[in-house]
């Protein structure tokens, strides 16, 4: 099970080295102490400065990912791709490597053993229904360790007429709980497009997610779980630092929150969290794996981290300013205008805001100041943005699409943004990024780190 068969002489076995993966299990403990070893080295200053030892968590050296992803063609003996449409040669997974193919395994031991299982019996199956296989150039697993499995058939060409009734015949001889078709303009769902996952954390909670096919959730669920629990150990100790200094328990806005995963764990650890994410697919299936581990202190809204960010700094400025503001009248005069103690002067504290000419009054000037015009409770919405209902009304929600907002969540995304930037004055904010490979947005960080 360590290397991957291929037709014509070409393999790949464990310790070829391809341009995007090295695959050598026999040398994992040794790798990964190294990396280590690097890892100490580059930040020895910063480590040595908080006194702070690595903590280190090991994968499984193969089976460990839960998400892969193949080219498919037709193969002649001789190894060349078969001519568009042809029946001749076999039918084989394809990878490739700086624009060759290099390999056309039967299996892929990265994958997890349940995908390895699947795969040569899917070809196979694949294989006895032109209706299936005519236009097929890619094939997606993505499984759990909790034991679910979703495939999605990409084609080149439009999806066969009866592809979904042989799709369907397919998936019940396979035992695939799952299916998707994808063509250009086309898509054909066979039962749902998502997967369940359950993690078992430390202090004893399941946790159970809904990942969706084709967006982004953990590829390995061990390593998912290792990052929750170091994750809530950490936000353990913060919550603690913090209630001690103040008295409070802090909230915590998450950038980048994707489906969730982090969102579901922390939330109980903290006062209230806000969860920012701008594909709108994952922000539906955050809401319903909020709803399906019983999440209500927590809200998930869709937008850009960086913009997001950026408001809060503003509403955080403003409230500053107010707040010096009416100090230095209080100091001058002592009464206000109207002759009563204090009058109308500024006053910070359970996310109120007051001052002679009430900003929330005139969000066409001191709006863009307070938040981007952040409207008091009961006005209308003044940002001219969309407002997004955060029940789950999509056939992908884990209940049969009828996930209602738990008690105590607002009941859109605008009004969970409007009501975090109102009490920016109120809290104590932990922040947690988690941005995607590409990095964050080039003004989240810098926000992130002045709130």
């Amino acid at each position: 099970a360590t290397s991957m068969a291929c037709e014509v002489g070409t393999s790949v076995s464990a310790g070829t080295e391809l341009s995007w993966l090295s695959f050598e299990p026999h040398r994992y403990r040794e790798l990964l102490d190294d990396h280590v070893a690097a890892v100490k080295q580059t930040f020895a200053t910063a480590l040595s400065r908080r006194g702070v030892t690595p903590e280190v968590f090991a994968s499984s050296p193969s089976h460990y990912r839960q998400r892969v992803r193949f080219s498919v063609a037709r193969f002649d003996p001789d190894g060349s791709i078969s001519a568009q449409g042809s029946a001749s040669g076999r039918l084989k997974y394809a990878l490739y490597d700086k624009g060759a193919c290099v390999a056309r395994p039967d299996i892929f031991p990265v994958a997890a053993e349940s995908i390895c299982e699947l795969m040569p019996r899917l070809l196979a199956a694949l294989e006895t229904d032109s209706t299936l296989w005519q236009g097929l150039e890619a094939v997606h697993y993505l499984s759990t360790q909790a034991g679910d499995m979703h495939v999605t058939l990409i084609y080149g060409s439009p999806l066969a007429d009866g592809w979904r009734a042989a799709a369907a015949a397919m998936g019940l001889q396979l035992g695939i709980p799952a299916l998707t078709g994808r063509s250009r303009g086309k898509v054909e769902v066979i039962e749902r497009d998502w997967v369940t996952e359950v993690y078992k954390l430390a202090d004893g909670r399941k946790l159970t997610y809904q990942q969706v096919a084709g967006s982004f959730s953990n590829p390995s669920s061990a390593m998912a779980e290792h990052t929750l629990n170091f994750l809530c150990s950490c936000s353990g100790a913060i919550g603690a630092e913090v209630a001690a200094a103040s008295g409070e328990v802090p909230a915590l806005l998450e950038l980048y929150c994707g489906n969730g995963n982090h969102t579901v764990a922390l939330a109980p650890l903290f006062q209230r969290l806000l969860a920012v994410e701008i594909d709108r697919k994952l922000t539906v299936a955050a809401e319903a794996n909020l709803a399906r581990n019983g999440v209500t202190n927590a809200d998930v809204i869709c937008a850009t981290s960086g913009r997001f960010c950026q408001s809060l700094m503003r509403r955080i400025v403003a409230l500053k300013s107010g707040a010096q503001g009416a100090a230095a009248s209080r100091g001058r005069a002592g009464n206000g205008s109207d002759g009563r103690r204090g009058g109308a002067g500024g006053r910070v504290g359970g996310g109120a805001v007051g001052s002679a000419s009430t900003p929330d009054a005139t969000p066409s000037a001191a709006g863009e100041a307070y938040g981007n015009g952040i409207p008091p409770d009961g006005a209308a919405a003044t940002t001219g943005g969309p407002s997004y209902a955060t029940r789950c009304s999509s056939p992908a929600c884990g209940n049969a699409g009828h996930c209602q907002p738990s008690a105590g969540r607002t009941s859109t995304f605008e009004d969970a943004r409007r009501a975090w930037l109102r009490e920016a004055g109120a809290r104590c904010d932990v922040v947690l990024i988690d941005p995607p490979r590409s990095g964050p947005d080039e003004s989240a960080l810098p926000h992130a780190r002045d709130t």
